[in-house]
Parts: structure tokens; sequence; C-alpha cells
């Protein structure tokens, strides 16, 4: 018994429907075939000379042959050993066996975590075959559209793919038709690149051809932007709107849920000058003093005065109160002097020059004075164009509908959010994420000024109060250095984080720890960061590279360095821009404008929804008997 196999790369064909594979016989695709009622087409073809699926290669201009992605060696058994190899196929797929009886093992689950939804639709879909092309089951059931012709074949879908992923020079390319129930075949420079598939939310193939805005032909209506497209709503995609404008492009900035609520509302806002990076080079803490005095300028440019805050850093070592002080020195930041502390674990305090933000209000008020649009929208996939080096669009799902918005040049800065697009590029390889952890504490012992301890004693803490200074109780997020790897389940790093963070709070912070009107909160934060060699030190912002010449993948590593690679990005961005048109023109045949977009709203901060509970239900080992 054989299985007929069906994915992209297999039935690529031209209108003939014809094609070898080595040296085998041509055979044809679209000859309607009987099949004896109860019998499935898989019965009856253990003869050597049936013409299998796996010898469907295409329209026979010596197209490139396939392998199966589940199973390497299928394709390279020796012909005597088909009829085994394809039994042993279809079993390790999780396929119906010789006797009817389903059958799984390991290839199933190999298979299932190997197959894209945007191939041909999930390993073990029934797909209907029709013409040389795969429509997956949910684009046609049967006695609808395509599954009435009695062309038709239903088929298992099992994913295939080129091995060399090219066209035979002088073959056509199969064109995407940007109708979401065709197959993407995975050719280089036709592949389309999908968002991964969350839990509980349907696949991008599934909305793309479930609620498309266009019901006349169920294609996504199209709104032609002709500047530049931002993905995300963070400080780095923010900044580089900015500065885009203030070079005269027309910018386009699309984020998926509130702007400044990402990774940027989950910050503490502490702009580093490098008191707490001893360790790092001088041409690294050249960097964040660059990036710190191109904040400052911002700031300036704004009335959000309760948005800076000033800082103290305390420690208990001298060697560590002589290196900020001479760190600081060298930036030409003035001479600090030290005051001696009192009472309490810390011997020494320095006041300035190192200040926090909330990046919310300076943005905002930067944002609003510009002509930036800011609309809110899902981006589920990067389009290429035919030669795979250029990308023309990308397809958002905006409210209830779905838009194929095109641009000159994208730039990703969207965090967590970039691996689920480039699932098919060397750029979520190079981004590292850590799972953190911020406090949220609300009590009348909060002051106006931020803390730093740069110690090990203190694991690095950080203390940052947000709040206007006339409030009665304030809030203050505290964190430190400690972090782990990010997993699904976070329960016990934030028991381990609690239970490490808590000796410090009793020392260093013994009057909010006391406090017994204080309210606790913990909120998770995934940092999104530069791969590097080593753990110690600062983390480098970076421009990851991308397929296409017109895209541009954006990490910044720290807050502070964010206004620096907002300007290196803006200066790639602009040689891709096209000279002509006026921002939020569509195509006059799309029925979409810049206004049917909704506008994308601002925050709220992640401390600003954290539930709040007494210290005794955040740390129950404090609980007495």
């Amino acid at each position: 018994m054989r299985r007929r196999l069906a994915g992209p790369g297999l039935l690529a064909g031209g209108a003939e429907g014809r094609g070898t594979q080595g040296g085998g016989r041509a055979v044809d695709l679209t000859t309607p075939r009987h099949v004896p009622p109860g019998q499935t087409e898989t019965e009856g073809e253990a003869d050597g000379g049936s013409d299998t699926a796996a010898r469907r290669l295409g329209d026979g201009v010596g197209r490139p042959r396939v392998r199966h992605r589940s199973l390497r060696g299928a394709t390279a058994e020796p012909h005597g050993a088909r009829r085994t190899r394809r039994r042993d196929l279809c079993d390790r797929a999780g396929e119906p066996g010789p006797r009817g009886g389903p059958r799984s093992g390991r290839g199933a689950a190999f298979l299932a975590r190997r197959a894209h939804p945007h191939r041909a639709g999930a390993a073990g879909e029934t797909g209907l075959v029709l013409g040389g092309r795969v429509h997956p089951r949910r684009s046609a059931t049967p006695g609808e559209g395509l599954a009435g012709d009695r062309r038709a074949r239903w088929v298992r879908i099992l994913v295939l793919q080129h091995s060399s992923g090219k066209t035979p020079e002088g073959a056509e390319r199969p064109r995407p038709t940007g109708t979401s129930a065709d197959v993407h075949h995975p050719h280089q420079g036709e592949r389309s690149v999908t968002a991964h598939e969350t839990a509980g939310s349907p696949s991008p193939l599934d909305v793309a051809s479930d609620t498309v805005s266009d019901p006349v032909n169920g294609a996504p209506a199209e709104l032609r932007w002709p500047g530049a497209v931002v993905v995300g709503g963070g400080v780095t995609a923010l900044l580089t709107a900015v500065e885009l404008e203030a070079r005269g492009v027309p910018v386009l900035v699309i984020e998926r849920d509130s702007l400044c609520s990402g990774q940027t509302g989950k910050c503490h806002g502490w702009l580093h000058r490098g008191a707490v990076f001893l360790d790092a080079p001088p041409e690294d803490i050249d960097q964040l003093d660059r990036g710190a005095r191109r904040w400052d300028r911002l700031i300036s440019r704004t009335a959000a005065r309760d948005a800076v805050v000033t800082c103290e850093v305390v420690g208990v070592k001298d060697e560590t109160r002589d290196g900020i002080v001479g760190t600081w020195e060298r930036l030409g930041l003035g001479r600090v002097p030290a005051e001696a502390v009192g009472a309490g674990p810390c011997r020494w305090r320095l006041t300035g020059p190192e200040t926090a933000i909330r990046p919310l209000d300076v943005l905002r008020e930067i944002l609003e004075r510009s002509t930036v649009a800011l609309r809110s929208g899902h981006v589920l996939r990067l389009d290429p164009d035919r030669t795979g080096t250029t990308a023309t669009s990308v397809l958002v799902r905006a409210g209830q509908r779905n838009v194929r918005v095109r641009g000159d040049s994208f730039v990703f800065a969207n965090g967590e959010g970039i691996p689920g697009i480039f699932l098919d590029a060397d750029v979520s390889a190079r981004i590292a994420r850590r799972q953190s952890f911020m406090l949220v504490v609300r009590s009348a012992a909060v002051g106006d000024r931020g803390l730093l301890i740069p110690e090990q004693e203190a694991s690095h803490l950080f203390a940052v109060p947000r709040g206007r200074a006339t409030d009665t109780s304030r809030h203050l997020l505290v964190s430190d250095f400690i972090s782990y790897a990010p997993s699904t389940d976070i329960s016990h790093a934030r028991s381990a984080w609690l239970a490490g963070i808590r000796p410090t709070l009793r020392r260093f912070l013994p009057d909010l720890w006391n406090d017994d009107d204080a309210l606790w909160g913990v909120y998770p934060a995934v940092k999104v960061e530069p791969l590097r060699d080593v753990a110690l030190g600062i983390s480098p912002m970076a421009v990851l590279p991308t397929p296409y010449r017109n895209v541009l993948v954006a990490v910044p590593g720290k807050l502070t360095l964010a206004p620096l690679l907002a300007e290196r990005l803006a200066d790639t961005v602009v040689p891709h821009i096209r000279s002509g048109g006026r921002g939020g023109r569509s195509h006059p045949e799309a029925g979409v404008s810049l206004d049917d977009l909704p506008a994308a709203p601002w925050g709220p901060e992640e401390w600003e929804v954290t539930p709040l509970v007494r210290r005794e239900t955040l740390f129950p080992e404090d609980v007495t008997s």
C-alpha cells in the first residue's frame, strides 16, 4: 500500500499538470481516478507501476526534487524498498494504516512540530487537490465550490518542501494570489512569513480566510502608504517614527495593543550613565551617556516635568563609590560629592546625575504634536516580492477586517512579536529573552527620588517612584538584576524571585517593609535583548539582518540607547523611500483609507493595572501563627 502525498512543492506544476522526478516517467495530475465505494485511493496501489504522488512534481522542466520534512530520507530510498518505506511513512505520520486503523508515532509529533500553517495547512489535515493546487478543507468543504468538480481529489496533506527552494531558469514562478485559501508555495522569494499561533486564537491563515474585508473576491482590502511602516508601539518604534518624520518621511505606526504598554510599559525608566555597569568597557559607558544626553534633549521639548525623577545611588563599599565618581567625572558630568549616611546598612550616597523617566508621558506629548499616524492592528505576515529580496506589504488584522498595508520600507521594533513574524529568517536566533519581575508598592512612605544600590549585597536593587509629588500615597517600582529563562509556567520563577528579594527589602528598605498600610503587587516583565556572548555588562542595541533590503529589525537592549537606535534606523530607511505621494492615500479600488483603521490608544503602564494586596498575601512566609 502506498500513500498519496500532497504539498505546496509537490503540486506547483503548470497547466499541463505533468512532471518527472529523476528518471521517472511523467504522470498526469488532472485526470480523474475512479475510486470504488468503501476503498480509499491509497488501497490497491502497491504495484510498482502506479503513478504515486511522490512522482507528481509539476511542469516537466526539471523542477527540483522534493523531500519530506519529517522523514528526510524518504525520497532517497532504493526503488525496490518503496512498499515498506511508504507503509512506515504513513504509520509514522499518524495516517491510517494498511488495515484502516489510526496509527501514530514519533513521526506524527515531529511532523506537527515542523509543519507551518502558511505552507499547506496543518499536518494530517484534509485538503482538496484540483488543478495542481491543494485547497485546505476549511476553505472548500464537500458539496461546495471546488469539491463539486469531478476532477477534485481529497487527500491527506503532508507538508513537503523543495530541497533547493529554487525554480529552474525559464520556468514560470507560481504567484501567490493573496487569498489565504490558496497555498503559499515555499519558493525563495514567494513564501509568506506568518505570525505564531497563540493559544485560543485562530491561525493567520484562518483569520485571513474567514474574516476578510472584501466580500466580493475574498481578498484583504489594501492601503498604500507612501513612506515607512513601523511595527510596534514601544519606545524604539515611536522614537524611530519621530526621527523619520523629522527627515520628511510619512510614517505609519501599527501597534497590536496599546502604545507604551509592552516592554516599555513594564520598565522602571532608569536612564543609565554607567553607575551600575562598572564592569563594562569605556566605549559602552560612552554610548550610554550619549543615549542619556539624547533623552535630555527630547525631554527639553516637552512640559512633562513630572516624568523626570531625580535618583540617588547609595552603597556600602568605598571602591564602588570611587568607581562611580570617576566614571561620571570622565564623562564630563562634574565631580559629584559623596554624602555620608549616618544610619542603615549603606555608608554613602551620591545624588545625580542619573535620572529616571516615565516614557509614556514624554513620548505621548511628542507624538501628539506630530503628523505620525498611530493605528491599532495585529501584523500577521510580511509579504515579499517575486525576487524575495524586497518586502512589499504586511497583512494586518485591524478590528474585524484584514488590510494589506503596502509601504516603501518596514521597521519591526515589536519586541516579543519579532520571532513570530520572521519564522524562516535568522532573526529569532539573534534575540535573547529574560524573565524578570517588578514589585509594585503603594505606600505613604514612598518618597520623590529613585534609588539604586549597585552592589551584590543588594542584587543591584532599583526603586523608582511613580505618581505626582503631591499624591498622599505614591507607587514604587522595585526590581533587581535577578532574571530567569522564560517559560509558559512562571509560577516557580515568581516564587523564587519573591523569596530572593524579600531579605533585600527588609535590610535596605525597612520603612517600606514595615508600613502596615502598604499594598503590594508583582508583575512579570520579559526583556527582549540582542543575543550576546557574555551575560555581564551592557546589552547592546542591534539592527538584526533580514532577507529583505527594505526591512529592518531593531532591538534596543536598554531604554537609554533607544534614541541612538532610532537615529540609526531612520538613516537606513530614508534611501528606500520613494518620492511623491501623500500619507494615507489608499488604492482607489480597495475601499479603505487610513481613517478606516482604528486609532491606537495610549497605555496604561503595567503598574497601573497590577492588583495590590497586603504584604502577608504576597509574602506568606511572614504570616505568624
